[in-house]
């Protein structure tokens, strides 16, 4: 039998969690992540039930992940220590790193606010793009210190998973008028309706955004150098009440146009996939793929 997920009460632990646990009308949820909890315990590394209970929505991330990667009949490989990123797809020739993140809400001026109950506001859409850009930067910066230590090799390919579903509940609302991704990675901005039918609709670059200090954070991270070492990333807007139990019906993947290393055609072929069309990035267009059906794999 499955050991016990959920664990007794402890000084500091997240409140999300606290409240699945205890709440009579979180049941359902608790049945849930049960369930994954017995698919996903083999692979678990050590301590990931204590984590689970002041990271949730960060270690709940790591074991969606892992789970639809498995679903998916990928290569999946897990380490017992938190010494490696998170899950290796090893191909054999070519090995595919994926480390999670799921970025949280911030507590400085530029965190992302709580949702309005019983009224309406705007999506506090710099926010989340702030949040987000943060996590995947900081990604990318762990990648050197896992090249340092020997641990990822320059011939292996990196990926990032990264899930706004620790970010209030905002992840599906900031997929419009693109999906969210696009903007962090790519630059895309607003959505611009020429008149006349001149041309077709298009989006907006937008290279930067302000935090409120003033200070600058670049977007369109895929044309800068530094991510040249990120070979693309996985994406899910759903949070843990609403996500499927299938997650990789949930996953959307973008591809890295300047990536140095190419992926295996079984993770593009098998995830809904954005990618570039273009070399010029004054003037890309990107296009999304869905997955083949196994009977065309």
């Amino acid at each position: 039998m499955a050991d016990k997920l959920f664990q007794s009460t402890r000084c500091g632990e997240d409140e999300f969690y606290a409240r699945i646990r205890d709440d009579e009308r979180g049941i359902k949820l608790r049945q849930r992540l049960k369930q994954m909890w017995i698919e996903y315990q083999p692979r678990a590394p050590k301590g990931f039930r204590k984590k689970l209970q002041f990271e949730f929505y960060q270690r709940w991330w790591e074991m969606y992940v892992t789970i639809g990667l498995c679903h998916l009949d990928l290569p999946v490989l897990t380490f017992s220590k938190d010494d490696h990123p998170d899950v290796l797809l090893d191909f054999g020739d070519t090995k595919v790193w994926v480390e999670a993140v799921a970025p949280k809400v911030g507590t400085e001026s530029d965190a992302v606010p709580k949702p309005i109950i019983n009224g309406a506001a705007g999506v506090p859409m710099r926010e989340c793009l702030l949040r987000l850009t943060q996590a995947i930067t900081s990604k990318r910066k762990a990648l050197n210190s896992y090249l340092q230590r020997g641990v990822v090799s320059e011939i292996d390919a990196f990926i990032i998973a990264v899930s706004s579903g620790a970010l209030n509940q905002f992840g599906p609302f900031l997929d419009w008028p693109q999906p969210v991704m696009l903007r962090v990675l790519a630059g895309a901005s607003y959505l611009v309706v020429p008149l006349n039918k001149s041309s077709e609709p298009y989006s907006e670059r937008q290279w930067k955004i302000y935090r409120d200090s003033g200070s600058p954070v670049n977007q369109g991270l895929f044309y800068s150098d530094k991510f040249n070492s990120v070979a693309g990333v996985l994406y899910c807007n759903q949070d843990p009440l609403n996500a499927p139990m299938a997650p990789e019906k949930s996953f959307e993947f973008f591809l890295n146009p300047r990536g140095k290393v190419k992926l295996p055609k079984a993770i593009t072929e098998r995830i809904t996939t954005w990618s570039e069309n273009s070399s010029s990035e004054q003037d890309s267009e990107w296009k999304r793929i869905q997955p083949l059906s196994k009977a065309d794999t």
